[in-house]
């Protein structure tokens, strides 16, 4: 619990295996916003899909309405609207890698090369 913060006690969305509930922090009205552009417009994943965007912000924070702010906010953003393909295609579900220190990944690509003169 955070200290004068209004907690709610609510069940882990998308986890059947976490039989508990967990306490989630209340988001006042004028924050709301702050807190839809932050988990749908993320740096490393671009712009989050409404499920996606949903989810991360469920696991840990409550408001009223969360589910149709979230719909209405997706469904308003300009970047997903310049960058939605047509059709219903299905996308993965990659994610970035996030690396803390140098080496601790490696790749490589391994290709025929063309024999030498």
């Amino acid at each position: 619990p955070i200290d004068g913060a209004l907690m709610m006690v609510a069940p882990y969305p998308d986890a059947w295996d976490i039989p508990e509930d967990v306490e989630k922090l209340v988001i006042p009205v004028d924050h709301q916003l702050t807190f839809l552009r932050y988990f749908h417009i993320q740096p490393d994943s671009a712009h989050r899909g409404r499920e996606a965007t949903l989810s991360s912000i469920g696991r840990s924070f409550w408001w009223n309405n969360l589910a149709r702010s979230v719909k209405k906010f997706c469904k308003h953003c300009l970047g997903c609207q310049l960058r939605k393909k047509s059709g219903d295609q299905k996308v993965g579900r990659l994610r970035t890698s996030i690396y803390t220190k140098p080496f601790s990944a490696l790749g490589i690509d391994l290709i025929e090369m063309p024999a030498g003169k």
